[in-house]
């Protein structure tokens, strides 16, 4: 419940300050908000179909929020994703496809106009129960909070223009569990105990690339390397690419790739590649 708590009120209190910020639009310092929902559908239906085949339907739906500070001698930035949705094949129950929430907060010291430092805490978790359906059965293998990562990091961003930016840093990194710790927070280099809480302290790379292809087609890349200072050549990977292309102001395709590695979850050591593409309704609120 602890944990609950400090997570709810982590990811409200920068978006209560900002909305008691009073910048007036068009401002060189002060707010700026960007907030985007996306809901993509799929649906298929067979009735006496030759060939075969079970109806289908599947939803996802993305919530997209930064808010930012720009002051003269700082920056402030909150980013918040909220990524859920559910497939349902035939008369099986609905399974979720994917269940994230990412939080980020970072304050920059303006030094000059490429080099800064910085300083960030980001939270990643979910809020539904998750199960492993392989072997034809179904285990539970997560649940909301759990895992809980938590890293907090410092170092040095390099921002060339304003769509690329890339930092580099020390960082300290929290894996939280308890009913599922021997998958994600125990070490089993300690068979003796079971540890709930993993912390790691390491190297951390950030990489934010995006670029509008044409008027209607948009690039977003974000590569997010870490690793262990005592393990320096087992990098933990996230890279996540999103293709969208616009149809009009609410239509949208879009294209996701998102590639993972992390050698503390994946026992077999190998990585997890996830490909969606999608067609659905998105609506820019500011």
């Amino acid at each position: 419940m602890k944990v609950r708590i400090c997570f709810v009120l982590l990811i409200s209190f920068p978006f209560v300050l900002s909305a008691q910020s009073d910048s007036a639009e068009g401002d060189a310092f002060g707010w700026v908000h960007d907030l985007k929902a996306n809901l993509n559908l799929t649906q298929s239906t067979y009735d006496n179909w030759a060939a075969g085949g079970e109806d289908t339907f599947a939803w996802q739906f993305t919530l997209n929020n930064a808010d930012t500070l720009f002051q003269e001698n700082f920056q402030w930035g909150n980013t918040l994703v909220f990524d859920y949705g559910q497939t349902k094949i035939g008369g099986e129950d609905a399974r979720k496809n994917v269940d994230e929430i990412d939080f980020e907060s970072m304050f920059i010291y303006k030094l000059n106009v490429f080099l800064n430092p910085f300083v960030s805490v980001r939270v990643l978790t979910q809020i539904d129960d998750g199960f492993d359906y392989s072997d034809d059965q179904e285990l539970k293998v997560s649940k909301l909070f759990e895992p809980l990562y938590i890293t907090e990091s410092f170092g040095v961003g390099y921002e060339p223009w304003k769509d690329f930016t890339t930092r580099l840093g020390l960082a300290v990194k929290h894996t939280i569990a308890d009913e599922f710790a021997a998958l994600y927070s125990d070490d089993p280099e300690t068979p003796d105990e079971v540890e709930t809480i993993r912390n790691e302290v390491g190297l951390t790379s950030v990489t934010n690339f995006k670029t509008n292809l044409t008027e209607n087609i948009v690039f977003q890349s974000k590569l997010d390397l870490f690793s262990t200072l005592h393990r320096i050549d087992e990098v933990d990977v996230d890279w996540n690419n999103v293709l969208q292309g616009k149809l009009n102001e609410i239509i949208s395709v879009n294209l996701t790739v998102r590639l993972l590695y992390d050698k503390d979850v994946n026992v077999n050591r190998k990585r997890q590649l996830k490909q969606v593409l999608a067609i659905g309704f998105g609506y820019d609120f500011w």
